[in-house]
C-alpha cells in the first residue's frame, strides 16, 4: 500500500502531542510507540526530534536507559495552537494506547535491566530499581556461558517491588547477632 505524504509540521506536532500523552520518554520507547501505531518511521522521527530540540520544543535530561525526551513550554504552547492540526484519526490511534504505552514505559524506566558479555564469556546483568530521585537498589549478577538473558528484564520488571520488599523487610527486621541465619530458599 502506498503511503500519502505526511508535512514534517504534522509529525512534529503528533510527536508533541505523544510526549505530551506519555509524558517523558526514551527516543527508542517513543519510536516504539510510533512504529507499533505505524505513525512515524526512525528516519523521520530522528530528524524531526533533531530539529525540534534544536528550536527548545523538547528537551533532553539524563536517565540510565538514555536520555528522556520531554516537551519544553515553547512545544507546549506550539501544540496548543495548532493540535487542530493533527488528524483527529492520528491522535486517536495515541489516545486509545497511551495509559498502556505510558504504563510500560514507566516501569521500564523505573526498572532498567542491562547485559553485557565479560571477557571470559559470562554474561553480567544489572538490575536497577530506581524512583525520581535516586537509585533504591543495585544489582549486578553473572550468568555462566550457554544462559540465557532474553526473558529476564520482562521478569525483573513484573517482580522488581516484591524483590525490593522482601530485601527491605529482611535488612530491617529485628536483628539478634546469636540467632543464626535464616535458611536460604532452594534452588528447586
Amino acid at each position: 500500500m502506498e503511503r500519502k505524504h505526511i508535512p514534517e509540521t504534522e509529525n512534529r506536532l503528533v510527536i508533541l502531542y505523544a510526549l505530551r500523552r506519555l509524558g517523558p520518554v526514551t527516543a527508542m520507547q517513543l519510536l516504539q510507540a510510533m512504529a507499533e501505531s505505524d505513525l512515524m518511521n526512525y528516519i523521520t522521527m530522528q530528524l524531526a526530534l533533531s530539529e525540534m530540540e534544536q528550536q527548545g520544543q523538547i528537551t533532553m535530561r539524563a536517565h540510565p536507559l538514555g536520555h528522556l525526551i520531554e516537551v519544553t513550554g515553547e512545544g507546549d504552547y506550539i501544540l496548543d495552537s495548532f493540535v487542530r492540526r493533527i488528524p483527529a484519526s492520528r491522535r486517536a490511534v495515541i489516545d486509545n494506547c497511551a495509559e498502556e504505552w505510558k504504563q510500560r514505559f514507566q516501569t521500564e524506566q523505573m526498572a532498567p535491566a542491562e547485559s553485557f558479555t565479560l571477557p571470559d564469556g559470562r554474561m553480567c546483568i544489572h538490575l536497577r530499581l530506581l524512583d525520581s530521585a535516586a537509585t533504591l537498589m543495585d544489582l549486578m549478577l553473572y550468568l555462566a556461558p550457554g544462559q540465557t538473558f532474553t526473558l529476564l528484564p520482562e521478569r525483573w520488571r513484573s517482580c522488581v517491588q516484591a524483590i525490593y520488599s522482601t530485601v527491605l523487610a529482611q535488612l530491617t527486621s529485628v536483628y539478634d547477632p546469636a540467632e543464626p541465619m535464616p535458611a536460604l530458599p532452594s534452588g528447586d
